[in-house]
């Protein structure tokens, strides 16, 4: 008999043909098989469904979470996290803006581009000496962009 036959022999021996009730189980032999415990098995705890956060429709972020640039300037300086002690202003931050295309100076002030909406830049109106204007302010995700592409280089400031 070679090996395959021989272990398709064991295979039979082993396999216990169902037995009617209260009748022990017994292989091909004839051999009464040895009893099998069963033991029931815990009950796998599924976890409670998480509703997923409701998105608002209009998801655009709003200047009430933003920082103008002096305040979002001195909160980098106050971290130390510009780099190589980069001494950075509003006015040389706007230069950046502009000409890499986030900020442009409309009729009114200064307005986000559509890249710069993007990236969480928002346009906010304001009141000076009885004169309203429009500026920008950064919301914490334009805040985290553009610390980013200053660290990185992407953003010029030369």
């Amino acid at each position: 008999m070679d090996a395959t036959s021989q272990q398709l022999t064991m295979v039979r021996r082993m396999a216990v043909k169902d037995a009617p009730a209260g009748q022990p189980a017994v292989n091909d032999d004839g051999q009464v098989a040895a009893p099998v415990e069963v033991v029931a098995a815990e009950p796998i705890s599924t976890p409670e469904p998480v509703a997923a956060p409701s998105i608002p429709k209009d998801s655009a972020p709003k200047s009430a979470d933003a920082v103008v640039a002096r305040a979002m300037i001195a909160a980098w300086d106050d971290s130390g996290e510009l780099p190589n002690g980069l001494k950075l202003s509003a006015v040389k931050l706007n230069k950046a803006l502009t000409a890499a295309g986030l900020i442009r100076k409309g009729e009114r002030g200064w307005e986000p581009t559509d890249e710069g909406a993007a990236v969480g830049i928002v346009g906010y109106e304001g009141e000076c000496d009885g004169e309203t204007f429009v500026s920008v302010k950064y919301t914490p995700a334009a805040q985290v962009a553009l610390l980013d592409r200053i660290r990185s280089g992407a953003l010029s400031l030369g």
